[in-house]
């Protein structure tokens, strides 16, 4: 008698952005969710970040209204520092920051995920 696969099971850690909507991007996959709300919530698992910019467009777009909104680096052979969480982007976190010209570090985090054939990105810093 053959045997059935196994059912699989989705299991999601998300990360909540205050904001205004509620964002899910693509097909299912692991850590594919952001959750967006007006407060944050006492209950939210994940990391809450408490959003200052609100960005949509390309990664170049995106690129370009960071420059000014990031700290200058302390060495000018240095790229300004950013921690990104990416989800349904397509590609790897190493990936967009190297578009993004910055390195892993700081205390500003960016969250992005792709929508409708464009990013959709959150910055700003984790509250809890």
């Amino acid at each position: 008698r053959p045997r059935r696969p196994a059912a699989r099971r989705s299991t999601t850690t998300s990360s909540t952005v205050a904001g205004s909507a509620y964002q899910r991007a693509g097909p299912p996959t692991p850590n594919h969710n952001f959750f967006v709300a007006q407060a944050p919530e006492a209950a939210a698992f994940g990391r809450s970040l408490k959003v200052e910019h609100q960005f949509s467009g390309s990664l170049r777009d995106i690129q370009r209204k960071l420059k000014d909104l990031l700290p200058p680096p302390k060495n000018k052979k240095s790229l300004p520092q950013l921690n990104v969480t990416a989800r349904n982007c397509g590609m790897t976190t190493d990936a967009i920051k190297k578009v993004l010209q910055v390195s892993d570090g700081g205390s500003k985090y960016l969250f992005i995920a792709k929508g409708d054939h464009q990013f959709i990105a959150w910055l700003g810093e984790i509250v809890r």
